[in-house]
């Protein structure tokens, strides 16, 4: 197997911060976009959620699992505009 797959193995989950700046009309369709063909994974996909006057963390729902690949996270981090947290197991 190769390093990716190793390291895809490792990872438990994926954690992205957004500011509520960052969001606009068409976040979550791009969000969705960006899923979508790595959905039914197992690693959650866990958001830290930032506003002037609060922090939530959310996890997305089980049928947003991922398979973690190198594409889907440059993707993700290109879309929170910043790197992701990665937890391993």
């Amino acid at each position: 197997s190769t390093i990716a797959q190793a390291r895809e193995k490792r990872i438990s989950a994926i954690k992205m911060t957004l500011n509520m700046a960052q969001i606009d009309v068409n976040f979550f369709d791009n969000f969705k976009k960006v899923l979508e063909p790595y959905k039914f994974g197992t690693c959650p996909v866990k958001i830290k959620y930032q506003r002037p006057d609060a922090l939530a963390e959310l996890t997305l729902g089980t049928q947003w699992c991922v398979t973690p690949s190198d594409e889907l996270l440059t993707r993700l981090s290109l879309l929170a505009a910043q790197e992701l947290e990665l937890e391993f197991n």
